[in-house]
């Protein structure tokens, strides 16, 4: 749920061994320069001053890249109407991205979203 309302999917190209390939990848916006950042995430780690630290973490178009996805394609409209029908990414998906920030109690969901959003 917090992916599919906080992280953008892009298309990438990596380079390896020489040889060009092309990635869609999960991002979500550039979070250093946030006067918010979640105090237990070492913001040394991904930051330099309240740029994203480029030699720490890649970026795609200024954004944090938070995954890659292989093989990946985009959906059809009939699988979109599945994911949004479905029980856990429909209705509880729909539940949970309503709730207000300073509510969601998720474990890692939560410092997640403080980062993304």
């Amino acid at each position: 749920c917090d992916l599919m309302k906080y992280a953008k999917t892009k298309k990438a190209k990596f380079t390896f061994d020489n040889t060009d390939h092309e990635f869609y990848v999960l991002t979500i916006k550039d979070p250093c320069a946030k006067d918010n950042f979640p105090r237990r995430v070492n913001k040394n780690y991904f930051c330099k001053n309240d740029k994203l630290d480029k030699e720490q973490v890649f970026t795609v178009g200024g954004d944090l890249v938070i995954g890659l996805l292989h093989n990946a394609s985009e959906c059809t409209t009939d699988q979109l109407v599945s994911i949004a029908s479905n029980e856990m990414t429909g209705a509880m998906c729909e539940f949970r991205n309503s709730q207000p920030i300073e509510e969601v109690q998720g474990g890692m969901g939560d410092i997640f979203i403080q980062m993304a959003n």
